[in-house]
């Protein structure tokens, strides 16, 4: 069987034209390729997958060897995939070059919520499959937005987030295609990473998508980069305009919760006083010992449940207008004096306008007491006199 090397080779170089870029800029990816790094598009295809390599299925009805033929093939396939897709980069104007990481840095839209310290196995198998066989697979970046950072050498990711942090704890230089991509362009082309990845949270879209609409993007950059609906871009900007965005942080991507669950700690964290409980739970050193996302989530859910339960037994109690939207809450208990709390998105105004007109309240309520009182005393009658 010929070797995977010269197969690779023979591929690489098969197209007319197509050896001396080839030779020149392709040629700087080493030659034992690993399939799992190297099953990545261009900027223009679906984009790379960060994950290690994962064994290849098989089927014990079948010999060992028909299965090994059958998976060295696959692997070739892909391999020149991969090497076709690297030509067309070539041809289109990207070439390999190779970046220091400490002048890498991310896209200005944040879209991974993971912390420092985390347990990442997928991302432990990609730092060892790098250290061992190299980056077969290179990043996508464009010079940095910054005129000032650009001129200085600095790079945005487009693609390969991981990638870069991987080679940067290893100590290794960056293999990077260079593109002047536009605002739009490095958000679709992050964004289709994403989505052909499948491996983003719930969470994670939901501020990938408030930092889109943050910076000003368009609804159908936003839905294109996200590959969603408007529908359910509305629902990812409900959930991430009730979280605020440092709680978001200290709990982490959380993959075992999704939209019901996120948007239930949005509502209690709107509630009166949820957001500073949720705060104070977060920045507790027993909270930021916890290293799973999921566990953070849950102790946080499980707080915030709690303070709700809390809240209720005092006496909350929701004011809405016809359309069931909660205008304010009401809250009452034997060792807190009554409060009111608006609950709508213009609150503070609205806030203003009443307590501008609470003097006129205060006085219509006297009137009316008073009025209450005369009209009790005219049914019960003129009591009798009784001392004679």
């Amino acid at each position: 069987m010929v070797k995977r090397k010269d197969a690779l080779r023979a591929l690489l170089s098969a197209a007319p034209g197509d050896a001396k870029s080839g030779s020149q800029h392709a040629g700087e990816e080493p030659a034992g390729r690993n399939s799992a790094q190297d099953d990545a598009p261009s900027p223009s295809l679906p984009a790379a997958s960060d994950e290690a390599p994962r064994e290849p299925h098989r089927e014990h009805a079948r010999s060992g060897a028909i299965n090994a033929m059958r998976s060295s093939w696959g692997e070739l396939q892909k391999e020149a995939e991969a090497a076709r897709k690297l030509r067309e980069d070539v041809r289109a104007g990207g070439h390999v070059v190779s970046i220091d990481p400490q002048m890498i840095l991310p896209s200005p839209v944040v879209d991974r919520l993971s912390r420092a310290g985390d347990l990442d196995p997928g991302f432990d198998a990609l730092k060892a499959s790098i250290a061992a066989d190299g980056q077969s697979v290179p990043v996508l970046l464009r010079p940095h937005g910054d005129p000032a950072k650009a001129a200085a050498g600095f790079f945005e990711t487009a693609y390969g987030h991981r990638r870069v942090r991987a080679a940067k704890d290893l100590g290794l230089p960056v293999k990077a295609i260079v593109r002047p991509l536009t605002d739009d362009e490095l958000v679709l082309a992050q964004g289709r990473e994403n989505a052909e990845r499948r491996d983003l949270t719930f969470i994670e879209r939901a501020f990938f998508a408030k930092g889109l609409e943050a910076r000003g993007f368009s609804r159908e950059t936003m839905r294109a980069a996200l590959g969603i609906d408007n529908t359910e871009l509305t629902r990812l900007l409900q959930v991430a305009h009730r979280i605020p965005v440092a709680i978001a942080e200290a709990v982490g991507p959380a993959p075992k919760a999704g939209r019901p669950r996120w948007g239930e700690l949005g509502e209690k964290i709107e509630r009166q006083g949820g957001r500073e409980v949720a705060m104070d739970f977060v920045a507790r050193d027993a909270f930021r010992a916890l290293t799973d996302s999921d566990a953070r989530f849950r102790a946080l859910y499980k707080r915030m449940d709690r303070s709700s339960r809390g809240r209720e037994a005092a006496g909350e109690r929701k004011i809405t207008v016809n359309d069931g939207i909660v205008l304010a809450v009401a809250r009452s208990g034997p060792r807190s004096r009554p409060a009111l709390a608006f609950q709508t998105g213009d609150a503070e105004a609205f806030a203003d306008f009443v307590a501008a007109r609470l003097p006129g309240l205060y006085r219509d309520f006297q009137a009316a007491a008073e009025d209450g009182r005369e009209t009790e005393g005219s049914v019960d009658g003129p009591s009798e006199d009784t001392s004679t």
